[in-house]
């Protein structure tokens, strides 16, 4: 009746998905929208391991997994930072639209490399675009905790854009996490989630 996949290993993903557009909804909320690019990223985190851990999986099913995983990271990655940085912490249209034109090219372009080219005796090629979904929380925390006003977020925000662009480009090795940094990550993600949902 539908085409696509139903199975187990791909709901952790859909949720992922489905956490970003909430996140999307509320960009005009950092400490929100920020909350559910957290979630998003737990979930990119582990749906390829619990899609691994699926035996009775078709080569069908895993190359739709691999296609869906990459268009889930321009929704989290891509899409819900720039709806943040643009409703929430614009210090110019003109200005901020440019920052996140560069990034949001950027970050296509990695995911797309990224597709062709994989792994690298187990290292990245550029810094992964999934990793944003902890430095934009935690980096949103460290500028609350010292009081820095929404001006001076924006600023360091709208920079970030621009860092963050260049370093999924660069032409730079990143190891890719071994099992004892998915529980540092995890531990880490839901630390910061809890500061942000209780403010």
């Amino acid at each position: 009746m539908i085409i696509g996949c139903y199975n187990k290993s791909v709901i952790i993903t859909y949720i992922g998905i489905l956490s970003a557009i909430w996140g999307i909804a509320n960009s005009d909320n950092p400490r929100i929208a920020l909350a559910f690019l957290i979630i998003a990223g737990i979930c990119d985190l582990f749906d390829g391991p619990v899609a691994r851990l699926c035996k009775s999986r078709t080569p069908e099913d895993k190359e739709f997994g691999k296609q869906i995983d990459s268009l889930a990271d321009v929704i989290i990655s891509i899409a819900l930072p720039v709806c943040i940085i643009t409703r929430s912490f614009s210090i110019h249209i003109v200005y901020t639209f440019i920052m996140c034109s560069v990034y949001a090219l950027a970050g296509v372009i990695r995911l797309a490399w990224y597709n062709i080219t994989e792994l690298q005796n187990g290292y990245y090629t550029g810094l992964p675009v999934t990793y944003i979904a902890l430095i934009f929380p935690v980096s949103f925390i460290m500028l609350d905790t010292l009081s820095f006003d929404n001006f001076q977020m924006s600023l360091i925000y709208n920079a970030m854009m621009v860092l963050m662009a260049f370093a999924f480009v660069a032409n730079i090795k990143v190891k890719k996490p071994t099992k004892v940094w998915y529980y540092i990550f995890s531990v880490l993600a839901i630390f910061t989630l809890t500061i942000l949902i209780i403010g």
